[in-house]
């Protein structure tokens, strides 16, 4: 590398923060993440520099890697607050059973909505949550080492509250010892915009119907209060305000 190396760390700890929890292994081209740092380091693109980067990055030459994480927890905002939710490993093959994509590469939306009913339930947050994107790890499928935690699946979630409210919440899923637990973290200010609670309305018909049973097994039933805010939310009778 032909550049400082605090420069270096900088700018992938930036641009890092901008790609907003994409994956960054796919490749060295132009247009992805390493080609993209190589342009910003270099003013020009160079595929072999752009592998250098990746490889240094990926066996933490020089601590590189662990400097950019550093980096990147010290620049969080304090105005940061997480949550955690936990399920069994059971529950959890459940829910990646029951809503994962076709191609099985992410899980659908309805996880998103129950995901925010619990939000709501165990929480007090008032938003209601879809997926701008989430996808599966490469460490989910195969077997857990000894390691006590291993990332296997993450997203991001954005309110459906409109221009009123732009929250939008990083989501981590966690293989543990005995449980899958999720982190999600978000902004605290951006999350106490809402007055009452955002709930989206549900057609129960058919297929649906049947689907959002699936889930309300996959989320462990967690208690009867949550299993009510779904049916009455399918039944226009929401507490809160109704998104169609």
């Amino acid at each position: 590398m032909n550049k400082n190396f605090e420069e270096i760390v900088q700018k992938t700890a930036t641009l890092l923060k901008k790609f907003g929890g994409k994956s960054i292994d796919d490749g060295t081209t132009e247009n992805n993440f390493w080609g993209i740092l190589c342009k910003e380091l270099n003013s020009i693109y160079n595929l072999n520099e752009a592998k250098r980067l990746k490889q240094s990055f990926a066996r933490n030459s020089k601590g590189y890697k662990s400097l950019v994480e550093k980096r990147l927890s010290e620049n969080e905002n304090e105005n940061t607050t997480s949550f955690k939710i936990s399920y069994s490993k059971a529950d959890w093959q459940d829910i990646v059973h029951n809503n994962i994509s076709t191609d099985r590469k992410f899980l659908k939306q309805k996880f998103a909505e129950v995901l925010s009913y619990k939000l709501q339930d165990e929480f007090g947050l008032f938003c209601c949550f879809r997926f701008r994107y989430n996808y599966f790890s490469r460490e989910h499928k195969k077997p857990k080492s000894q390691n006590l935690q291993r990332k296997i699946w993450t997203g991001e979630l954005e309110c459906l509250g409109g221009e009123d409210c732009n929250a939008k919440a990083q989501i981590n899923a966690f293989d543990m010892d005995t449980v899958v637990e999720l982190n999600i973290s978000a902004k605290r200010d951006s999350i106490e915009k809402h007055k009452a609670k955002i709930m989206k309305k549900i057609r129960t018909t058919g297929s649906d119907r049947e689907n959002q049973s699936i889930l309300l097994s996959a989320n462990g039933i967690t208690n009867t209060r949550a299993e009510n805010i779904l049916f009455n939310s399918a039944k226009g009778l929401n507490p809160g305000i109704n998104l169609n």
